[in-house]
C-alpha cells in the first residue's frame, strides 16, 4: 500500500492504534512514506495534530520493520520550532526511535537529543507518564552530573572534549555524556564537571596541562586543531561555549602562564594564536599579576581588550641617539622575540604577502633614516601621519578634490595585519590595514595602505624600498607641512 497526503490529512486528531495501523500497512514502501510524511510535516510546520499524525504513522512502521535512513524525515521530526514545553508524548517516543537508527544524521543526533535532555529535566513539570519516562530512560538522558574525583577522571574528561564530535555520546571520567546539555541548555556535562574539580582540587588540573603542554600540542583534536587549540578555544560565539566554567574556575596565573609558553613557543596553530587572548584577558581581569613575563606587545594588546588603552608608541619620539642595530633590537623586545624573527615577519612571503620590506633592506636603517629625514624638516611623525588620515576619502575608487590635493581610496576584503603584535590588533588599531590611497598635488603623489598610518606613528616605519613606502620627505613637501 503507498501512503498518500490525503490519508494523513483524514487521520489528524486520529487515535493512536489508527495512526500505528496506517503506518505498519505503508511499512513495505518505507522510503516513499517518509518522503510523503516529510512534505505533509514542511507543510504544516508547527502544527502539533500534524506531528502527531507523521510520529504514529513512523511508530507503526517501526514496529514491523527497522527503521531505515531518510534524508528528510527524522529532521522534520525535530522541527525547527520544535518547544519542548508543549510537545507532545507521542513525537517524543518517535524521536526516541529514531536516534537509535545506525548512521543517524548528525544534526538529528546532536538536537534529537538535545531536546530529549530538556524534556528529562522538564519531566515533572510536565507530567509525563510512565511510558513517556521511560523512552526517555532508553534514550540515554536520564542521568545526573556526578564529581570528579580524581586528575586521571578529570583529565579524560577533557581530552574527550578536545577530540570527539559534540553530536556523539561519548563517556569518560564516570560522566555517561561529557556533551549532554544541562540546565536548561545553559551546561554542557563535561565543562561544567571539569570547573567542579577545579575547584575542589585547586591548580592540580591547570599544573597538568603546564607540564605536559608538548604532548597537547602534539595530539590531534577537533576540527584538525591540537588539544591544546581546543582547550583555548571558546566556542567563537556559536551556542554554549564548552569551556566558559573550566576557564572560568581555572587558576588565573597557570592559565597565563600556559598561555605564555604557547604564544612564546609558537605551540597554538594561526587560529588560536589570535582567539586565545580571549581566554586569557578573562584571567587577567581576575589576575592582574598575570602580565609578568609577557613581551610588551601582548600586555599593549591586553590593555587595549580590557579598558579600551589606545595602543602607544613603540619607539621613542627622538631616535638621533640610537643606532640601526639598537632600533631593531628595540622592536625585537617589544614582540618578545630575536632580531632574525623580526625579519621573518616583515620580509615577503610569496604569494600572499608582499612584505614591509625587501631582502637587502636593513629595517633598522631605514627607520633611522627616515626619523633623520623628519627632525631636519621639523615635523613629527604623528604630525605627518594625522595630516594624511585627514585627507584619505571614502573608499570608492573615485578621485576626489579636497583642496589642492587630489585624493582616492579602495578597500578591500580582509586586512593586512600589524606585524608587531602576535594579536591581530585590526579592531584595537582604528581598523587600519584595509584600504589602500593615494594623495597628489600639482603631479606629485604618495600611495600606500592605512595601517602604515600606525606603523609611522608607532614605530617611524614608512615601509622599505620596493614594498608599501611613503617616503617622508616626499611627503611632507606634497602636503605642504613645512
Amino acid at each position: 500500500m503507498s501512503l498518500d497526503e490525503s490519508q494523513l490529512v483524514a487521520l489528524i486528531a486520529a487515535s493512536e492504534p489508527e495512526l500505528v495501523a496506517l503506518g505498519r500497512s505503508v511499512a513495505g514502501e518505507q522510503a516513499r512514506a517518509f518522503d510523503v510524511l516529510s512534505q505533509f510535516l514542511k507543510a504544516r510546520r508547527g502544527d502539533l495534530d500534524a506531528l502527531d499524525v507523521a510520529a504514529g504513522v513512523v511508530r507503526g512502521i517501526a514496529s514491523v520493520a527497522p527503521l531505515e535512513p531518510h534524508r528528510n524525515i527524522y529532521r522534520d521530526l525535530l522541527g525547527a520550532d520544535l518547544d519542548p514545553e508543549t510537545i507532545r508524548p507521542q513525537p517524543i517516543k518517535t524521536l526516541v526511535l529514531s536516534l537509535a537508527i545506525p548512521g543517524q544524521d548528525s544534526w538529528v543526533r546532536l538536537h534529537g537529543r538535545r531536546l530529549l535532555r530538556r524534556l528529562w529535566e522538564l519531566r515533572t513539570k510536565r507530567g509525563f507518564a510512565p511510558d513517556v519516562t521511560l523512552a526517555l530512560e532508553q534514550a540515554d538522558v536520564a542521568w545526573e552530573l556526578s564529581e570528579l574525583a580524581s586528575l586521571d577522571e578529570a583529565w579524560a574528561v577533557a581530552i574527550a572534549m578536545c577530540t570527539t564530535d559534540d553530536s556523539d555520546v561519548v563517556p569518560a571520567g564516570g560522566l555517561l555524556n561529557v556533551w549532554e546539555l544541562m540546565q536548561g541548555g545553559t551546561a554542557i556535562a563535561g565543562d561544567a564537571a571539569l570547573a567542579g574539580f577545579l575547584r575542589t582540587h585547586p591548580r592540580v588540573f591547570e599544573t597538568a596541562v603546564l607540564e605536559r603542554i608538548d604532548e597537547l600540542a602534539a595530539t590531534v583534536g577537533r576540527f584538525r586543531n591540537s588539544v591544546l587549540d581546543n582547550l583555548f578555544e571558546g566556542g567563537a560565539g556559536f551556542g554554549t561555549s564548552p569551556w566558559a566554567a573550566t576557564h572560568a574556575a581555572w587558576n588565573a596565573e597557570l592559565g597565563m602562564r600556559v598561555f605564555a609558553q604557547a604564544q612564546m613557543r609558537r605551540l597554538f596553530g594561526p587560529t588560536t594564536t589570535h582567539n586565545s587572548f580571549t581566554t586569557a584577558t578573562s584571567w587577567l581581569r581576575r589576575d592582574p599579576d598575570g602580565y609578568a613575563g609577557l613581551p610588551r606587545e601582548m600586555v599593549d594588546a591586553f590593555h587595549a581588550l580590557i579598558d579600551g588603552s589606545p595602543l602607544p608608541d613603540i619607539l621613542p619620539a627622538e631616535l638621533e641617539q640610537q643606532s640601526p642595530d639598537q632600533i631593531e633590537q628595540a622592536l625585537a623586545n617589544y614582540c618578545g622575540i630575536t632580531v632574525e624573527q623580526l625579519y621573518g615577519r616583515l620580509l615577503p612571503n610569496p604569494p600572499y604577502n608582499t612584505g614591509f620590506i625587501q631582502p637587502n633592506t636593513s629595517l633598522g636603517w631605514v627607520i633611522k633614516q627616515d626619523a633623520e629625514t623628519l627632525r631636519s624638516l621639523g615635523i613629527s611623525r604623528h604630525e605627518l601621519a594625522t595630516r594624511i588620515a585627514e585627507l584619505i576619502p571614502s573608499p570608492d575608487q573615485e578621485w576626489h578634490r579636497d583642496g589642492a590635493f587630489q585624493t582616492w581610496a579602495v578597500a578591500f576584503m580582509g586586512h593586512q595585519q600589524d606585524p608587531f603584535h602576535t594579536y591581530d590588533v585590526y579592531s584595537l588599531n582604528g581598523n587600519l590595514g584595509s584600504l589602500d590611497f593615494r594623495i597628489a598635488r600639482d603631479g606629485h603623489e604618495i600611495a600606500g595602505g592605512n595601517l602604515q598610518l600606525s606603523l609611522i606613528r608607532r614605530a617611524c616605519f614608512f615601509g622599505g624600498p620596493g614594498c608599501y613606502r611613503i617616503d617622508p620627505a616626499v611627503a611632507v613637501e606634497l602636503l605642504q607641512l613645512r
